[in-house]
Order: C-alpha cells, then structure tokens, then sequence
C-alpha cells in the first residue's frame, strides 16, 4: 500500500513475521523531513519502536524496551515521538 499526504509518500506493508506472529508496520521509499512526523506520530499511537536497517533500535518510552527483542533491548535509544528527534536520530546514524 502507498500512502500519500500532502507532507510526502511512504510506502507501508504490515504483516505478520515468524512463530511468534509478531506484527509490524514497514515503512520504506520516504523522504525525510515532514513524512518523520506522520511516521513517529504512527510509531506512538502504535505503542511501536522503530527499528532502521541500521543502527539501533528507537522508542518513544523506557517501559517499551521490554518488548524489544532481547538482542535490541540494550542498544535502544529513547527519542521523544517528534519528527525532529527522529531526524536527529537518523542523522546521528
């Protein structure tokens, strides 16, 4: 599914990975800069980490981390759900 406002375009799978069925949002093919804000909105609302294909895992809330897989948990990053802290994560990668 592609999603588009007038901040910018995503495009957005959900489905369901592995045994355990965890679910989770991908989000490719966007711009930074406005779209970070509908995606960390997204990310909040959800009660979701965002995890880049690189660098480590981002959440909104220490209480989140415990729902990290464990090999993401100590190298998490708290951000406040702002598109300027994830721009600012991101660029920090």
């Amino acid at each position: 599914m592609s999603y588009s406002i007038f901040l910018g375009e995503a495009d957005l799978y959900h489905g369901s990975h592995g045994a355990s069925g965890m679910t989770g949002v991908t989000v490719t093919h966007f711009a930074k800069g406005a779209m970070l804000g509908v995606i960390s909105r997204l990310a909040a609302a959800l009660g979701a980490s965002i995890v880049p294909q690189e660098g480590d895992a981002l959440i909104f809330h220490e209480k989140e981390r415990r729902h990290l897989p464990v090999e993401l948990r100590e190298s998490a990053v708290v951000i406040v759900p702002a598109a300027d802290a994830l721009q600012a994560a991101f660029d920090a990668r």
